[in-house]
């Protein structure tokens, strides 16, 4: 072992000293809700809990407050005759479904799923073909509003929308993403232009979260299920921040030597077990706030150095980290995602050497066409700046070794990316 390492084990055991003085003053991170769920569990957690407290007939005996307080903090006060509104859950396989006879808000819910084929267009065709209101003929598009609920994601994909295989019958999202326009010849909905909005857990949610807990402060289990959900809703977002020190904040601190130990665990001798089994256990988290801030730092790079006409082409850059309750494993993705759906994809060791590029011709397809190299993120500028590449990334999706070659050519220079 090296005088490094034996250092490091050294600070460690200092640090778990001081972690453990901590709880024994009561510091603690416990929340009930994470101790039987997983804190992304779109169903069975948060699309219950949003429920819960948004119908005006739950158990809470608040009436329609939770309710009043999200339309206003999503901009739609007036929106809904409150005295007659219900609250439904999973209502014709819609995530959440209100509705107060006349008009009526479907709430697709995302927290880490992939939009599924014309999801979003199916619900509104379930509701405009509803016998709820029985007189059909009450029931027009300008009553419909749909509310895509994610972390953090800029809109709904082309996909979900129904803009899949060529289809000439799909719904567009307006370019001040207030609306969804329909493009088709159905009868029923040509013309059809339907509310749109884009809600975030990590922004509006939580500022309503905390507008909840403020009018029920004062009745005790209620501003305690709602902190505890709230600290849920931080954790997706990124912004919870622990009460005492963390194992994985000492790792991100010694992130280069905890990496190394990471890596070559099975080396190290039964003295050291125990320490090893906590870098072991706790390593992945860490790695995976370092691959957020690596996607961040390719998107104000690509800001940086491309000009407008081409980084306008970009609608979203994340990260995509094998993690969770997935078994733990060494490969991790960075997707860039043009306007046209199409997806390119960086693959990484987990120490952060770019080994492949992947392109795909939608969200969910295999890949199409693979080029190995020693890529960097420039790579990534070279690709982007050639209108040619996405034109035929756009129309041609079969592997194609021509294809390849000229996106090899792309590659001009080489800029190797920090490892931390």
């Amino acid at each position: 072992m090296t005088e490094e390492v034996k250092n490091f084990f050294d600070k460690m055991e200092q640090f778990k000293e001081k972690q453990n003085k901590q709880k024994q003053r009561g510091l603690n991170d416990y929340n009930l809700l994470t101790t039987v769920l997983s804190a992304d569990d779109e169903v069975r957690l948060h699309s219950r809990v949003l429920h819960s407290l948004l119908d005006p007939h739950g158990n809470h005996y608040q009436g329609s407050l939770f309710l009043e307080l999200f339309l206003k903090v999503i901009g739609y006060e007036n929106i809904l005759n409150l005295e007659n509104t219900i609250v439904k859950l999973e209502h014709k396989y819609i995530d959440l479904y209100i509705t107060d006879g006349k008009k009526h808000i479907i709430i697709e819910n995302k927290i880490n799923a992939e939009d599924q084929e014309s999801q979003i267009k199916r619900y509104i065709e379930k509701i405009m073909n509803s016998k709820e209101p029985k007189d059909i003929s009450i029931l027009l598009p300008e009553d419909i509003m749909v509310i895509y609920l994610s972390i953090d994601r800029k809109e709904p994909s082309k996909c979900s929308l129904g803009e899949v295989n060529n289809s000439d019958e799909h719904f567009k999202l307006s370019t001040d993403s207030k609306r969804l326009d329909y493009q088709g010849l159905d009868g029923k909905l040509k013309d059809c232009s339907i509310e749109f909005k884009l809600v975030h857990y990590k922004n509006e949610i939580l500022v309503w979260l905390r507008d909840c807990q403020y009018e029920v402060q004062n009745i005790t289990n209620l501003d305690e299920a709602i902190r505890q959900y709230k600290e849920v809703v931080e954790i997706i977002s990124k912004k919870y921040k622990s009460k005492s020190a963390q194992i994985e904040d000492f790792l991100r601190e010694n992130f280069e030597i905890s990496s190394r130990v990471y890596k070559n665990k099975k080396y190290y001798t039964s003295h050291d077990k125990e320490l090893v089994n906590e870098i072991s256990n706790h390593f992945p988290r860490t790695l995976d706030d370092k691959y957020n801030l690596l996607a961040n730092k390719i998107v104000d790079k690509i800001k940086e150095k491309l000009g407008k006409d081409i980084s306008n082409k970009i609608k979203d850059v994340n990260p995509i980290i094998l993690n969770g309750n997935k078994r733990y494993t060494s490969n991790h993705y960075i997707d860039l995602i043009l306007e046209n759906d199409i997806r390119i994809q960086l693959m990484y060791k987990n120490d952060f050497n770019l080994i492949q590029i992947n392109v795909y011709n939608s969200i969910k397809d295999n890949p199409k066409i693979t080029c190995k190299n020693d890529f960097k993120i420039n790579d990534f500028y070279k690709l982007l700046t050639n209108e040619e590449s996405i034109k035929e990334l756009s129309e041609k999706h079969a592997a194609d070794q021509g294809l390849i070659d000229k996106l090899k050519k792309l590659i001009l220079e080489y800029d190797k990316e920090p490892k931390s």
